[in-house]
């Protein structure tokens, strides 16, 4: 054989034998460059907004600020939505494998809420001590900015938007569009993978730890159902239920509790049962939501000794799998989030 033909067939065979490498890597490096692209959208969209509203009111002398914050949730997830857009862009060349669309039951549906209970209080638990330590070394006060925005917005805009929107976009971005690009290569990549991203995507350290933890009971909905559906519907009932609810009972009781430490004991004495329902209310809300976060913890310890990730039709061989990380988008990714993480402990 002509020497030269060799050489050429041979490189031809190094070149077709690492081309599953360079894909994968591809992939991985768009799907980081993607959250990359979601965030600094997202952002730089927020920051013209509050500059046009000081603008407004500067020149024009309107409440224009007053109105930013009033409706900072919508805002928000109006300007995610736009930046989402362009994130799906990014994935659209990556090939596509979704998983199969099987039979999902009620009762394993109500099991997974109850876990995404536990693992949010665990995760809320962890950020907060976290929080608490930083706070105690930086003699800092920083808490958890999303729940005080929250805790100050109206019920209804709440329930419009961490209720309903933040479900319907964060889901299909992070387990419909992410999850059908990493499936082929099995359910621990997609995961864990999507968990992660999830949890820094809110960029900071109060969310994060439980963001993954109900990230990866959502990925899993996902993955054992292929019905993006059922995802929203578990993100939606687990914001609505320790999110909404729980700001607006707090909310009340708090100013019930601060009215009565005010009162004589003869107004006390004529307190009615409509004057302690809130008290009521929230002592009913607060032992079911302990009560199904402790059910949750018993089925999570129980099934977890035998849940087994399913392989995909890839297998990223050992040597190889450190190409999930080591690519150019992924490493953009984990530096802009965890910078943005590490600044919020500064502001």
């Amino acid at each position: 054989m002509d020497p030269a033909l060799e050489e050429a067939n041979t490189s031809e065979a190094v070149r077709e034998g690492k081309a599953p490498f360079y894909n994968m890597k591809k992939g991985f490096s768009r799907i980081g460059w993607s959250l990359v692209a979601v965030l600094g959208v997202w952002q730089i969209l927020m920051l013209l907004i509050g500059v046009a509203a000081v603008w407004q009111e500067e020149l024009y002398d309107l409440p224009a600020v007053n109105f930013y914050y009033r409706y900072l949730l919508l805002f928000n997830e109006g300007t995610l939505a736009a930046a989402l857009i362009v994130g799906s862009f990014l994935l659209r060349p990556i090939p596509c494998s979704a998983p199969a669309r099987r039979p999902f039951s009620g009762g394993r549906f109500f099991q997974l809420l109850c876990i995404c209970f536990a693992v949010s209080i665990a995760g809320s638990l962890i950020g907060s001590l976290f929080l608490s330590l930083w706070n105690a070394v930086s003699g800092s006060s920083v808490g958890n900015a999303v729940s005080e925005v929250i805790f100050e917005t109206d019920p209804w805009l709440n329930l419009l938007t961490v209720g309903l929107l933040a479900p319907i976009l964060e889901e299909l971005f992070f387990r419909k569009l992410l999850i059908d690009r990493m499936y082929r290569y099995g359910e621990k990549i997609c995961i864990l993978l999507s968990a992660l991203l999830f949890a820094l995507f809110h960029m900071n350290f109060s969310q994060f730890f439980y963001a993954f933890g109900a990230g990866v009971i959502l990925a899993y909905l996902y993955c054992r159902s292929g019905k993006i559906w059922l995802c929203i519907l578990l993100h939606a009932v687990f914001n609505c239920f320790s999110g909404v609810l729980n700001s607006e009972i707090a909310g009340r009781l708090i100013e019930r509790m601060d009215s009565i430490a005010g009162m004589t004991n003869e107004e006390l004495a004529a307190l009615t049962f409509s004057d302690l329902s809130i008290v009521l209310v929230a002592l009913f809300y607060y032992l079911l939501f302990f009560g199904l976060a402790i059910a949750g913890l018993v089925l999570f310890c129980v099934k977890i000794r035998r849940f087994r990730f399913q392989q995909g039709e890839i297998v990223i061989p050992e040597k190889t799998r450190s190409v999930v990380f080591l690519n150019a988008g992924m490493i953009a990714a984990l530096i802009f989030t965890i910078g943005m993480m590490v600044y919020s402990l500064f502001v």
